[in-house]
Parts: structure tokens; C-alpha cells; sequence
């Protein structure tokens, strides 16, 4: 306190501080500790709740993170895609890279995997990748993490990988995270699950002779409006039997679905964790305050005016709540993350986080503007001498 004595602070912060952090005769050190550890707490708990819910948030609005690496996905239910209907969708102003699929299942060292086999047509698109490359040549194959950690290896490790066309040996090149891809759950691809493989690799579309591919995927031209460039290119397939349900612009993976059905059900959650932090500041901060009455008795005979006393126990709140956030925000971004690493890690994911500064600023500043409000309300409504009479009486 003496630094901030030297440095010309006004008593009343001098004073302030002293009672937040330093114990009298009538606060022991334990009691004190007590008050920080459960503001600490509570305001750990609700970082925790914030950050997890915004990192959840982001991950199932944010296509790119789960796979979705492109604007549209046009499919075939079944069969495939005429050749040439491919060539002039690829050559559509509205598109900047296409590339052909198959989707199917293959042995990977003999476990079975779901898998796309993708050719580039236009530019390079390609599921999100999260290590290594893409698939480039005829060798190549990128598995999801999942599958990779399953087989036990590595990028640069060769696998058998078999279909009914026979069996070939291929080289992992890279991981990547794969939307919902596949004819049927037990088929399809999905966060760390699945494997990319050159188009040959699969089995021929049933219709091969009328096109090699059963869909495409497609980048849109970033310098347009996409909603209108997506409007414009579904019109453009329509006449080709492309219906809404060939036609499609997301495909989240089923692992999130239930997670994006929950919508704003964090909303609450983190209300009523405010509404109990709010509580314990302000229990922890009266209870404090209301044992100094020695010390403002003490002041208030060296002439401490009312407003003054206010003032001093304000700043004993406002310290609290400052060492309380710097505390409670880092423990509580440390357990967010750690938490979010582990329920990422489940679908061999790592999106990383979203949390924000603006929502970390707005947690420390209600915190420390709550701390001022209780503190300045403490003086006239609870410290009392014990005599009954207020310290300036």
C-alpha cells in the first residue's frame, strides 16, 4: 500500500486496498482468503460457462470447422452426375474451384472406413485440412484423425487399403476433418472420422456410363454476393433434375447436430451463474466490510468524512473484485480450454477457441462496476458501531 501512498493516490484508495488486502483484528487472514477464493470461484464458474458456450457456438455455426470447406455440395441420389452436366456447372462464372466425388467405404489395414474419393476439376477444394496435404496423386490417401489414432499411424505410414476392385497400397499424407458425408450414418464421414482416396480408388457410380462422379463440390466466386451467386447457380442446375435435395450449401456432421439443437439454451444457464456470483460478491464484500467497524470508527476520529468512508470501503470492493478478476479470469480461460481440448479431442477435432476479449471485458467490468455499487451501499445499510450508531454519528 505504501507504493500507492508515494505514488499520490487519494487516502481513501490507500485505505481501501490496505483493508482488502491486509487482515485487522477483527478480519483474520483465513476469513479473507475465504472471501477472495469464493468471489474467485465464482467468477471462474462463469468464464468457464461463457467461453464453453461461444467455443460450442462458433464450432456448430462455423462450417469450415467441422468440414464444410466449401459453399456447395451437388449430389446425385443415385447414381451419378452426366459428364457434361459437370464440365458446365465447373465452368460457371459464379464458381472459383469444383472438384468431382464418390463417396462409398473402404479396408484400411482391415478396418472399415467411410470414404470420398475426390478428383480436382477446378482450383483445389477439399475438406479442411488439419495436417499434411491434400490428396494429390494416384498414392495418397488423408484420413481424420480418429481413423489415423484407430489404425495406429502416422502421416508418411503406407496402408493396404481394399475395395472390391482389389486392394492398393497408399500413402497417409495429411489429417483433415470431414463434414456428413455418406448414403447412411454407418457410411458416412464425420469430424475425425473418414478418409479421402482418389476417385478410382472407390467403386464406379451404378450409371457410370453416363458420368464418373456422383457429385461435386464447389467454391464460389469470393468477390460475388453469395447469397445471390448461390441463388443464381441452383437456378442454373434446376433443369438438370437438381432439386433441393441435391442441392445443398451445409452438411454438418451428426456428432453436432444434437449440440445445434440446443440453440440458446446456454443463455440461461450462464444468467443464473451471474445472478450467483452476484450473490457471493456481494455476501463476501458486505460480510468484509462490515467487520472494519474498529477501523472506520478509527478514521472517522481522524476525520474522515461520510463521503470518505463511502469512498474507502467502495475501493475495498473494487479491489477485491480487480484481484478476484485477474485470478478468476485465468483459472477460469485455463479450465475452459482444458475442457474444451477434451470434449474436442472425443471427435478428433482441435477448431481451438472463440472466446473473446469484448466478452472477458464486459465479465470484468460488471464484476468491478457490481464491486462498487455493493461497496458504496455498504456504509449507510450495514457497518454500524456496535453501539448502534454509524462511524460518522
Amino acid at each position: 500500500m505504501s507504493a500507492l501512498a508515494r505514488a499520490g493516490c487519494p487516502p481513501t484508495l490507500v485505505v481501501g486496498s490496505g483493508f482488502a488486502l491486509q487482515p485487522s483484528r477483527d478480519v483474520s487472514a483465513a476469513r479473507l482468503r475465504g472471501v477472495f477464493s469464493t468471489v474467485v470461484l465464482a467468477i471462474g464458474v462463469l468464464v468457464v460457462a461463457v467461453a464453453f458456450s461461444a467455443d460450442l457456438d462458433h464450432l456448430v455455426k462455423t462450417p469450415r470447422e467441422y468440414g464444410w470447406n466449401w459453399d456447395v455440395g451437388i449430389t446425385a441420389n443415385f447414381g451419378s452426375v452426366p459428364d457434361d452436366t459437370v464440365a458446365r456447372i465447373a465452368a460457371r462464372p459464379e464458381v472459383a474451384a469444383a472438384a468431382g466425388f464418390t463417396e462409398g467405404s473402404v479396408s484400411v489395414d482391415g478396418t472399415d472406413v467411410p470414404a470420398i474419393g475426390i478428383e480436382q476439376l477446378r482450383g483445389t477444394v477439399f475438406p479442411t485440412m488439419d495436417t499434411g496435404r491434400p490428396v494429390q496423386s494416384a498414392s495418397d490417401i488423408v484420413l481424420g484423425s480418429l481413423t489415423l489414432g484407430a489404425l495406429h499411424k502416422s502421416v508418411g505410414d503406407s496402408v493396404a487399403v481394399t475395395t472390391p476392385a482389389g486392394t492398393r497400397s497408399l500413402t497417409i499424407v495429411g489429417t483433415a476433418t470431414f463434414p456428413g458425408i455418406g448414403a447412411n450414418r454407418f457410411a458416412a464421414t464425420g469430424l475425425g472420422s473418414g478418409a479421402v482416396v482418389p476417385v478410382d480408388v472407390l467403386p464406379s457410380p451404378a450409371d457410370e456410363s453416363h458420368g464418373r462422379f456422383g457429385g461435386m463440390f464447389i467454391t464460389l466466386d469470393p468477390t460475388l454476393d453469395r447469397t445471390a451467386a448461390i441463388a443464381s447457380l441452383h437456378q442454373y442446375v434446376l433443369p438438370f433434375g437438381c432439386g433441393a435435395g441435391c442441392f445443398v450449401t451445409d452438411l454438418r456432421p451428426l456428432q453436432l447436430k444434437g449440440y445445434s439443437d440446443l440453440g440458446n439454451i446456454w443463455a440461461p444457464f450462464v444468467v443464473v451463474l451471474g445472478l450467483l456470483f452476484a450473490i457471493s460478491l456481494a455476501h463476501g464484500i458486505l460480510w468484509s466490510a462490515g467487520l472494519r467497524n474498529r477501523d472506520l470508527r478509527v478514521l472517522a476520529a481522524l476525520g474522515f468524512s461520510r463521503w470518505q468512508l463511502a469512498a474507502t470501503i467502495a475501493w475495498q470492493a473494487i479491489t477485491i473484485a480487480l484481484v478476484s478478476v485477474v485470478v478468476g479470469l485465468g483459472a477460469g480461460l485455463l479450465a475452459s480450454n482444458a475442457g474444451w481440448h477434451v470434449f474436442t479431442d472425443r471427435f478428433g477435432i482441435d477448431p481451438g477457441t472463440s472466446t473473446s476479449a469484448r466478452q472477458l471485458a464486459i465479465i470484468a467490468a460488471a464484476v468491478v462496476a457490481g464491486a462498487a455499487v455493493v461497496g458504496l451501499g455498504a456504509v449507510p445499510g450495514v457497518i454500524r458501531t456496535r453501539d448502534g450508531r454509524r462511524p460518522w454519528e
